[in-house]
């Protein structure tokens, strides 16, 4: 959802009719309303397995198709959207697709036979044929560049520590897409958390699922629009999400992932830049040992970021431009 935000902005001041979709949680909902851009949540609801998945997914798709047939797009843009390339080409619009999760596999057969365009970075690991175009960026740069991301301190009003305060942000993530349900969770992050506060260093977790009792402590609810905040000005990301993992050090915070979904673009990251490390399957001192490196005064992740945003293509400015080279065809 957030990838297309400062893209939509840019296209309706260029003069064209925007619509965004959107399917459930209050997550969706939340960043819909504070986008102030057109929009609608079609599905509201989770899901919490494969068959339940498939049945939302269906219903989805029957919203969206019937929506697309009243406003008539001329062109449907979607991150690993399902729904929309078959809405798309049922209504005889175009569809620009961006992928870039490698591990997306079902996903991935059943929405690019229909795209006109594909989008992919270059540490993506597939190639779909002559409409798939790789670029030297990353998705999540579209709203984490210095030139679109302003951080706001708004953010510490729902935390319980001042906004000069040492933090680690863990994240745990709830395995309900597709190509999470074969996923395992392996790393302890109890031993984690515990050698992280005898470091002195305040914890805050954000789950995406109910966490387990001795972790309710540190549960933080923050409005998922002042997310990226929190990240911004936590010293340190650990987690089992890649995207939040890469997000994280796009804004300056060094991360660690901890899932054995091993990404391309994430993989291209760390061998490049270094602020993210997948220490997946590793032990806790290791993990701790590296955590201490990316603490430590001598590694500066915000020089990293300026580095990153200096060499990376405008990923904004890539999605509007896809828009008019598909619109002119």
């Amino acid at each position: 959802m957030h990838i297309f935000k400062n893209p939509a902005r840019i296209l309706e001041q260029m003069g064209h009719d925007i619509w965004i979709f959107g399917r459930s949680s209050d997550v969706t909902k939340d960043l819909l309303e504070q986008y102030s851009l057109n929009s609608e949540v079609l599905v509201e609801k989770e899901p919490t397995n494969i068959i339940n998945l498939c049945k939302i997914q269906a219903k989805y798709e029957y919203k969206m198709i019937n929506k697309f047939r009243k406003i008539r797009p001329d062109i449907v843009i979607s991150q690993s959207g399902v729904a929309a390339s078959h809405a798309a080409k049922l209504t005889d619009a175009k569809n620009i697709l961006f992928i870039d999760n490698d591990h997306a596999t079902i996903e991935n057969r059943l929405s690019k036979p229909f795209a006109d365009k594909i989008y992919s970075p270059n540490g993506f690991k597939k190639h779909f044929g002559k409409k798939h175009e790789f670029y030297d960026s990353y998705d999540y740069l579209a709203y984490t560049h210095p030139d679109y991301f302003e951080p706001n301190t708004e953010v510490f009003k729902h935390l319980n520590i001042n906004s000069d305060a040492n933090y680690v942000l863990f994240r745990l993530i709830a395995w309900n897409a597709a190509h999470d349900f074969r996923a395992e969770r392996s790393t302890d992050f109890k031993k984690l958390i515990k050698k992280f506060d005898e470091l002195g260093y305040n914890i805050l977790i954000s789950s995406e699922e109910t966490a387990p009792g001795e972790f309710q402590e540190f549960i933080i609810d923050v409005p998922p629009h002042l997310f990226h905040d929190l990240l911004y000005y936590s010293n340190l990301y650990v987690g089992e999400g890649a995207a939040t993992a890469l997000e994280a050090a796009l804004l300056g915070t060094p991360a660690i992932y901890l899932n054995e979904l091993n990404l391309g673009y994430l993989t291209e990251f760390e061998n490049r830049y270094g602020s993210v490390k997948d220490l997946h399957g590793h032990s806790t001192d290791d993990i701790m040992k590296n955590a201490k490196l990316m603490l430590s005064n001598d590694f500066n992740a915000n020089s990293i970021r300026k580095q990153v945003a200096e060499e990376k293509r405008d990923m904004t400015k890539l999605i509007v431009d896809s828009v008019s080279e598909v619109h002119d065809r």
